[in-house]
């Protein structure tokens, strides 16, 4: 038993955690008093157990010392802490991610004192923790949903804080009114999901017009590989190629003096009637029923364009 041993100092192992203790001391107590010293045994310190062959530091349990301090994070090296229990103090500060490593930690109960920033989220590398309680601290950020993938949890407290955001859905297993202890709604997975679908939806409608379609099977012929085309390149591919007949149409009609035959105006006329009906049937195979429509109305007033230039007499 330590707490009878005269020379506790001759335990290596436990050595190191005790000048662990005595360097932290200070930061964590603040203002208050603990009586950790060197010239008294180790296991007769205020809120410290030992335990195990060779002896460690197991546990720290300070509830209600008066701390006014800050957790310091030369805590995280007491590699056999178990349980470390600060709560109900007046510590100030961060929760130093450090802590993670306690990898034998089962309980970490923080609560009831005036914790600032963000929960870290290295915290889910606790994996033998047990109890996790944080509430009544002013803690802000996001809950880290990293916690719901914690097995060994099964405490949580996370109220009286001010986080933000919302609560991933994977907590609810602690508490079914854990949302409304913390004060924030759950994050709804699927109706995230549906919601990045819908803009997605939304973008595609404003710029399909211009993406490439994918493949699809035709047979040889001239309208079916006017299609293929048309699917491969999408509407602004046709719509270049449109721009391409009406240079040919001007140019013909520039090198005839002004002059367009009515063998020229109808071959100009077929041409413009094949692009419409091609850009309709692009549109029907990719579900674009409204988008071609408009195809329509707009390929027919640039018929009645191309026909009244053409009906124009030479200056």
């Amino acid at each position: 038993d330590l707490a009878c041993d005269p020379s506790p100092w001759a335990k290596p192992p436990l050595l190191e955690d005790a000048a662990v203790l005595m360097a932290v001391r200070d930061l964590l107590a603040g203002g208050a008093k603990l009586n950790w010293s060197y010239g008294e045994p180790i296991a007769s310190w205020r809120g410290v157990s030992v335990a195990g062959a060779p002896p460690r530091v197991v546990a720290i349990d300070l509830s209600g010392a008066g701390l006014n301090g800050r957790i310091p994070a030369e805590l995280g090296t007491l590699r056999q802490l178990g349980w470390l229990r600060l709560n109900n103090n007046r510590l100030t500060g961060a929760i130093p991610p450090e802590l993670s490593q306690l990898t034998n930690l089962r309980e970490l109960a923080l609560q009831g004192n005036a914790l600032t920033s963000a929960m870290p989220p290295e915290l889910q590398h606790l994996a033998n923790l047990e109890e996790l309680r944080l509430g009544g601290n002013r803690l802000s950020g996001a809950v880290p949903p990293e916690l719901g993938r914690m097995g060994s949890l099964g405490a949580l407290q996370l109220g009286g804080n001010a986080f933000t955001g919302c609560l991933p859905e994977a907590l609810r297993r602690f508490s079914p009114n854990l949302h409304r202890t913390v004060g924030l709604p759950i994050c709804d997975e699927r109706a995230r999901g549906d919601e990045a679908a819908g803009i997605d939806a939304v973008v595609h409608a404003l710029t399909g017009l211009f993406e490439p379609a994918a493949p699809v099977e035709t047979a040889a012929s001239a309208h079916n590989l006017f299609l293929q085309v048309g699917l491969q390149t999408g509407v602004l591919g046709l719509l270049t190629a449109a721009l391409l007949c009406a240079s040919l149409i001007f140019s013909i009609r520039s090198r005839t003096g002004g002059e367009v035959a009515p063998v020229q105006r109808f071959v100009a006329t077929c041409v413009v009637m094949v692009i419409v009906h091609n850009l309709f049937a692009v549109h029907l195979l990719q579900n674009s029923l409204s988008v071609g429509t408009y195809s329509w109305i707009l390929m027919g007033m640039g018929v009645g364009v191309v026909g009244r230039s053409l009906n124009e007499e030479p200056a």
